[in-house]
């Protein structure tokens, strides 16, 4: 319900996190997200969207990226970031790249 009723989320990181599950619930229900670019996500995420923290206007510029966008723009950009996420939490694709990992484990043993 909290993520829900969010209009922006912001990951005001200065430091690098590995893959805040904050972030990835945000970015499941389709809430805009703003993220630091001090370090790289592997989420889809719109560069649009970074912004450096240390930077006296990185901020500024970010919220102004979104409130500047027409509601259709922000809405398939939400929805593009909430089917990615939903595509890398599939049990199916997690299990073939689980699957993928080991048959390279293998082969590479094999060698």
């Amino acid at each position: 319900e909290w993520f829900a009723s969010l209009d922006i989320y912001l990951l005001a990181s200065t430091s690098w996190e590995s893959q805040p599950n904050s972030l990835i619930e945000a970015l499941s229900i389709g809430c805009p997200v703003l993220y630091s670019s001090r370090f790289k996500f592997d989420f889809g995420l719109s560069p649009l969207y970074a912004y450096d923290p240390l930077a006296k206007d990185g901020l500024q510029r970010a919220l102004g990226t979104i409130l500047d966008q027409s509601a259709a723009e922000l809405l398939e950009t939400t929805l593009k970031s909430k089917m990615y996420i939903q595509d890398m939490s599939d049990p199916r694709r997690i299990r073939n790249d689980w699957s993928d990992l080991i048959t390279q484990l293998i082969q590479r043993k094999a060698k």
